[in-house]
């Protein structure tokens, strides 16, 4: 179920195929007078027909070589596609950090630009999982576009390499080498207790001879 992001405010769009373009203009001016959730629909057609086609053409270019794929099913993996364009050189299908799932689209790119085109052509009744799918030539990034999406890869590199090396790391340094040392010093602690002990015996057993001669003593001078 799709829910609308108010915080981020970011828009939604669709995709509706009709079977015919007779049964699509019908029902372009249904869905321009209709709204979800209290916002008002943009609808427009793909191609030819499209209010915003000129305006494209000056704005925006377009990669012969990578072709835009939406409408994936959010369990959609890289292998799944490639069951549909197996001759690409390259596919990519971003993925949320929050679930691990799709966002809904994916890149197919080729070697050149006659197989970018056979392939375009040949899936624009396609389907996957049940959804169908939208295939169109992606859109070529502004040099500031690349650089960023370069930064941001980079970034991801360097925050899984730490990740990588905090986890190879022990819990607690070299506890071990401390513990051999206090073990050590418990020993000598434990000879010094033994020495002291043995010491203190002494002195108790010179203290009961002392004792005991004094009595010798004490008995020869009753004895005169």
């Amino acid at each position: 179920m799709n829910k609308f992001n108010e915080k981020r405010n970011r828009s939604a769009y669709a995709y509706v195929e009709f079977a015919s373009e007779e049964i699509a203009e019908k029902n372009v001016k249904v869905l321009e007078a209709a709204s979800i959730r209290g916002k008002q629909l943009v609808v427009d057609y793909v191609g030819e027909k499209s209010k915003h086609k000129k305006e494209q053409k000056q704005t925006e270019e377009f990669d012969p070589l990578k072709l835009y794929i939406a409408g994936l099913p959010a369990d959609a993996t890289e292998a799944d596609l490639r069951k549909i364009f197996p001759k690409a050189k390259e596919i990519v299908i971003p993925i949320r950090k929050k679930d691990k799932k799709a966002y809904g689209y994916g890149f197919a790119t080729f070697a050149t630009a006659q197989l970018a085109k056979e392939y375009h052509d040949k899936t624009q009744e396609i389907s996957m999982k049940d959804n169908t799918l939208v295939v169109l030539y992606a859109k070529v990034r502004k040099p500031e576009e690349e650089k960023k999406s370069e930064n941001k890869k980079e970034a991801q590199k360097k925050q899984t390499k730490t990740k990588e090396v905090k986890k190879a790391q022990p819990a607690k340094g070299k506890e071990p080498e401390k513990m051999e040392e206090d073990d050590d010093d418990d020993d000598d602690d434990d000879d010094d207790d033994e020495d002291d002990e043995e010491e203190e015996d002494g002195e108790e057993g010179e203290e009961e001879d002392d004792e005991e001669e004094d009595d010798d003593e004490d008995d020869d001078d009753d004895d005169e």
